[in-house]
């Protein structure tokens, strides 16, 4: 169950940057929940629930199982994402049967991007508020005008690819899918200048700032520099002060960034956030060994010859790396788990600027603030700002470093490597495989839920919205084969 949880974690991370609900650890430990525990997944069938808690007991899921499972995930996001379409539609007084402009179809789906933007559910805004709140969008989000760019593109190939002018309502579907799909990716240039604004500030190459430099940078104008010590702690991003950080606290750049208050859009099953640049690095890590586990002679080889944005290859890890890599090995029989905290910690100091640092579970608790009570309280007063800011550099601080904690956290048991592997064990390695292997399977049942989709569309009822039109899932509810 945890092992499934890590794997299709990292596979929709990876494959569209989405954190879906209940499959991250959310700062606690993997077997904290189950997978009946997901929040999208409770809107499945009770037997199709029963028979998934069945075959998790008696031993895991195959991995064609597991692309089922990971199509089953995708598809229910995208039909709750359709019922916010059809609200948005509603909203501007449209029928399912009107056919659409080039202006009017980015304008619909401008509306329904906007909303995910603000984590809003526009069938709860008054009309007249909604439009102030479009008419400032840019002001709200600085990179509005260039997705607004992406909707018009998007737009444009559809009625190329239809040979309209006018679309229906199958096809803004189609678009505010692929929007949808792609809207984390497009964030990658505005999550890489924000990193690095803060790693022009960095504190001696740890891939750290001082909090005092962090809020620095938003007293200039960067809006985005404002999160409280409280909330940083919360989100894993605040290292206290210490012999570690100088007497000073720090802000860890990477768990900052690709943490939750930088979600960029949010819906009540998923969001989306900049992507950690090591999930990069860890995908070509586990394409190159192909196991849940590799021999740490082996693995500092290769990661010695495997270049970052900011780091140079091939390069000489030192003695310490070494040392702690044949430390991690000795613990867990031999070998080093590739999905336990010790390697994520490793590659952390690796890679201090793109591997976040892995706390140990149940000592943070990231989540997103969406209530404006909330975001007021995590967010840091003018005055407070000031005060930190105007903290200057200790001369007498020690030589900076990353910290090092023990304490090994694995998504599933390992055994030694003189030992069988347990059913778990090989459950996790065919998921690792699917992370990286699966894009070719899962796109070909993508392709065949589309046409599906495209078929049901044709046929839509040509009345008007109702005002509720939530329960349009029960309608296809997909089932899961296993």
């Amino acid at each position: 169950d945890s092992a499934v949880k890590y794997a299709l974690h990292h596979f929709f991370v990876r494959k569209f940057a989405w954190h879906v609900r209940g499959l991250d650890s959310a700062g606690q430990s993997w077997n904290q929940t189950t997978l009946l525990d997901v929040p999208i997944l409770k809107d499945l069938p009770e037997e199709t629930r029963s028979l998934f808690q069945e075959r998790l007991k008696s031993g895991g899921l195959t991995e064609h199982e597991c692309t089922v499972l990971a199509v089953t995930i995708w598809q229910l996001i995208h039909q709750k994402s359709e019922v916010q379409l059809l609200k948005t539609f509603h909203f501007f007084d449209l029928h399912t049967s009107d056919t659409l402009d080039s202006a009017k179809a980015t304008q619909v789906v401008g509306a329904y991007m906007a909303a995910f933007v603000l984590d809003r559910d526009i069938s709860k805004v008054v009309p007249a508020k909604m439009m102030q709140v479009l008419g400032k969008m840019d002001k709200v989000y600085p990179r509005w005008p260039g997705l607004q760019r992406i909707i018009q593109q998007e737009v444009s190939v559809e009625q190329a690819r239809r040979g309209s002018d006018v679309l229906r309502y199958s096809s803004i579907n189609r678009i505010r899918e692929n929007v949808d799909e792609r809207f984390g990716y497009w964030q990658v240039p505005e999550c890489i200048e924000l990193k690095d604004l803060l790693l022009s500030k960095e504190d001696h190459g740890t891939g750290r700032i001082r909090l005092a430099d962090f809020y620095k940078a938003g007293l200039d104008g960067n809006f985005q520099f404002r999160e409280s010590a409280e909330w940083l702690r919360e989100l894993g991003a605040l290292e206290e002060a210490s012999s570690y950080s100088g007497g000073e606290p720090r802000v860890i750049i990477e768990n900052y960034i690709s943490g939750a208050s930088n979600s960029i859009g949010s819906s009540p099953y998923h969001d989306s956030r900049c992507i950690s640049e090591c999930e990069n690095l860890m995908e070509t890590i586990q394409l190159r060994f192909s196991s849940p586990s590799a021999q740490p002679e082996e693995l500092s080889s290769f990661v010695s010859t495997l270049p970052s944005r900011t780091m140079k290859a091939p390069r000489d890890l030192g003695t310490v790396q070494r040392q702690r890599l044949n430390s991690i090995a000795e613990e867990n029989g031999g070998a080093v788990p590739l999905t336990g905290r010790l390697f994520a910690q490793w590659m952390h100091h690796s890679y201090p600027r793109e591997c976040p640092y892995p706390h140990l579970a149940g000592s943070t608790n990231p989540h997103i603030y969406t209530k404006i009570t909330e975001i007021r309280k995590g967010i840091s007063s003018k005055e407070q700002m000031t005060s930190i800011a105007a903290q200057k550099p200790r001369q007498d601080a020690p030589i900076l470093t990353a910290p090092w904690q023990p304490g090994e956290e694995l998504p599933a048991p390992i055994q030694s490597a003189n030992s069988e592997p347990p059913r778990f064990l090989m459950q996790l390695h065919l998921l690792l495989l699917l992370a990286v292997f699966a894009c070719s399977a899962f796109s070909v049942a993508k392709l065949a839920c589309r046409a599906c989709r495209g078929r049901r569309a044709d046929k839509v009822n040509r009345q008007p919205l109702p005002p509720g039109v939530g329960g349009l899932g029960q309608q296809h509810q997909p089932q899961l084969a296993v």
